[in-house]
């Protein structure tokens, strides 16, 4: 998943209020979206200019996959959409009726990325099945997502778990350090984090202090198939 947006705190701007961005249930969406966008990105070769070809990774999903994707109704994925692309996340290009879906300065091949799991998420349709349980009416979800993201791409390479202190997680997600618990908590609920392994309060180390999050899947990351 392209996550250099990320790492330059693009998740703060997704607050529960309504802005230039539109309504909080639509920047929920839009974070679900994100997420469905980059599962389904693929090369696409487009003619520009006169006749010249430039290949785009983009995703080619319609509205009825991202409705099985994301359990989003269409005027959700309506609202996500104009989220992500109000944001400059995301690019929309058009072929006749056709849309398709760019992730901003994402370069295939380059760097710029992060792991997200994939077979432990999805159903047999490949729908997510957590974002079928998110209703779009509560802060805690749009937390959620956010706390999600910034563990995928926070992960050490390396290590299986993401160690982050709260205060590192306010700094790049915005939500407040009282409300991670709760957060972890409902991502634990929904099936996308499956283990917290909890740091040592009592500790002079700040280095043993904060917790490791385990995303659901997160074995897959290291899983090499021949």
């Amino acid at each position: 998943m392209p996550s250099t947006w990320i790492r330059n705190g693009g998740l703060r701007h997704f607050k529960w209020n309504s802005d230039e961005l539109g309504t909080p249930s639509a920047k929920v969406a839009a974070l679900q979206m994100f997420y469905s966008i980059a599962m389904t990105l693929e090369p696409v070769e487009f003619t520009e200019f006169i006749n010249v070809k430039i290949v785009r990774d983009v995703s080619k999903a319609t509205f009825n996959r991202f409705r099985t994707l994301t359990g989003l109704s269409r005027a959700s994925i309506s609202a996500g959409l104009e989220a992500l692309i109000q944001s400059g996340l995301v690019i929309r290009h058009r072929d006749g009726k056709r849309c398709y879906y760019e992730i901003s300065g994402y370069v295939p091949g380059g760097g710029g990325w992060c792991k997200v799991p994939l077979r432990k998420v999805t159903g047999p349709y490949g729908e997510i099945k957590a974002f079928h349980q998110f209703s779009l009416r509560k802060k805690i979800e749009l937390y959620a997502m956010k706390f999600y993201l910034y563990i995928c791409f926070a992960r050490d390479n390396h290590t299986e778990g993401t160690y982050a202190s709260f205060e590192a997680i306010n700094k790049a997600t915005g939500i407040p350090e009282r409300d991670i618990p709760s957060t972890y908590s409902y991502l634990i609920g929904v099936g996308l984090i499956n283990r917290v392994e909890k740091g040592d309060d009592n500790t002079l180390d700040p280095t043993k202090r904060a917790n490791t999050y385990y995303v659901t899947g997160s074995r897959d990351f290291f899983t090499h198939r021949s």
